[in-house]
């Protein structure tokens, strides 16, 4: 039985192949846990202007000793140097991540907090990225400054700001300003008493823009949902936003980037009547929301993040779920979508993959468009790789020599094919094929009989859900997407 599973389930992924358009990998770097060591918690990736940083938490199975692992890569893939970091006996045993930033294009910040529900012991780490060297060291208590869950770190104009809370369920909010040293400056509350909703949730991000803070917060009072809140140096809130997509049951709005220099774009994936979309919104520098269509997707796609592009373009990437394991592992394929300022789905691949579930894949876009994309396989490895896209776009379709072409494409109620099917014409498509057309998944949603004395065959589409389809006939496969 374990056996067809795979069969089953690796005929699956190989149509899906088949029908994506598979990225070129410029390269990958796969790095590999000490057998005494275990993966935990996810894995961080930033992109410098020079460099790449994987960084990740790592424990001891026998006494849960944690310890930090980080590499830096140079742009080509090489590796520029690696550090494995154990922590003194000042700080608890478990520790985590909290976030990690490149500053002035030559420091790695690193943020740790202990491994409890109430994080009051907090280190900073300074690090080189020229050699990995430590710059600077700051440990501290958290409850000094009333700050002893959690907090992001933001440098602006060469001042150094955190904001954050006392405790989950608190409202009282702190701006606390440090000196490069990060010795404590000033404290600021941030006035919440005029709120018409509670603060209740983990705060995962902070800008500045327009003269302004923007926190955004995961994780709230299923009542309250996801907020944003935007305020000045003097904790003044200028505008507070609940993101709760209208129509339905459920959401999970936890995603945000900021949309060039117009805005912020927030989206995740939403429920309605058991059918699950990528829904996001745009919003202004003055608070002001607006939801996009909803698009559709598979129940068992997991959604890792949304980025904006250099060009506009909103991408949205994560990983397929296989419904049952294969040996204990879920065979997974990583997709991106890319979408236009109109929502538009205009390019749309995957790839193989093998991650541990539990892990986030993480994307970077580089100036030049392509992708360092960094992930778990399993507990025992890790990979980043740079890729460039290989995209089936509609200009991409339209430019090359197929043996039938779509129109319109993108398409709304029908498309049409020109095709010759006789063989001596054309020899890449087989008279008595059927036209097939498969969803992102490789599953077959509908069979057409092919009517060999018309040129151009319509078929009707109006039926299919929103997204992107691949249309085969015989050995010949084309894109096209359903609006």
């Amino acid at each position: 039985m374990k056996y067809l599973l795979y069969i089953v389930f690796f005929q699956l992924f190989t149509i899906q192949l088949l029908f994506s358009s598979e990225p070129e990998v410029l390269w990958e770097y796969q790095i590999d846990i000490p057998e005494e060591l275990t993966l935990s918690g996810k894995n961080y990736t930033k992109l410098g202007d020079d460099c790449i940083i994987s960084a990740f938490e790592l424990f001891e199975m026998d006494n849960w000793l944690s310890k930090i692992a980080i590499y830096c890569l140079n742009l080509d893939g090489t590796k520029r140097w690696e550090k494995m970091i154990t922590y003194p006996d000042s700080l608890p045993k478990r520790i985590n991540i909290q976030e990690i930033k490149i500053i002035d294009n030559d420091k790695l910040l690193i943020s740790l907090a202990d491994f409890g529900l109430i994080n009051t012991q907090r280190t900073l780490d300074f690090y080189s990225l020229a050699d990995g060297s430590l710059i600077l060291r700051k440990e501290f208590d958290t409850t000094a400054f009333d700050m002893s869950f959690e907090y992001k770190l933001l440098r602006v104009n060469e001042r150094n700001f955190a904001f954050g809370r006392r405790s989950k369920k608190d409202e009282s909010l702190k701006l606390v300003e440090f000196n490069d040293g990060f010795d404590i400056l000033n404290i600021t509350p941030v006035n919440t008493e005029e709120l018409d909703f509670d603060i209740w949730s983990f705060m995962i991000y902070l800008n500045y823009s327009n003269n302004s803070f923007t926190s955004f917060s995961i994780w709230g009072n299923p009542t309250v949902g996801n907020t944003m809140l935007n305020f000045d140096m003097s904790g003044n809130i200028n505008w507070a936003l609940q993101l709760n997509p209208p129509g339905f049951d459920s959401s999970s709005i936890y995603f945000l980037t900021p949309y060039l220099d117009n805005g912020y774009i927030v989206g995740g994936d939403v429920i309605n009547k058991e059918e699950k979309y990528f829904m996001y919104g745009f919003i202004t520098f003055d608070g002001e929301l607006t939801w996009a269509d909803p698009i559709q997707m598979n129940k068992r796609e997991l959604l890792y993040g949304i980025k904006t592009l250099n060009n506009g373009h909103i991408a949205y990437h994560g990983t397929y779920l296989a419904p049952e394991p294969v040996d204990g592992q879920y065979i997974t394929n990583a997709f991106i979508n890319i979408i236009d300022q109109n929502g538009d789905i205009v390019n749309n691949f995957s790839w193989r993959y093998y991650p541990n579930s539990s892990n986030a894949l993480t994307v970077e876009e580089m100036p030049n468009g392509n992708l360092i994309v960094g992930g778990t396989q399993t507990y025992r490895n890790l990979f980043v790789s740079m890729i460039k896209p290989v995209v089936s776009s509609i200009a991409d379709n339209e430019r090359n020599e197929y043996a039938f072409s779509i129109h319109p494409n993108p398409a709304s109620e029908y498309i049409e094919i020109a095709v010759d099917i006789n063989p001596t014409v054309n020899r890449r498509v087989d008279e008595a094929a059927e036209i097939k057309i498969y969803n992102t998944l490789g599953e077959c949603v509908m069979t057409v009989e092919t009517i060999h004395e018309l040129s151009l065959q319509r078929i009707d589409i109006s039926h299919l859900s929103r997204g992107v389809y691949y249309l085969c006939i015989g050995s010949q496969t084309q894109m096209f997407v359903k609006m």
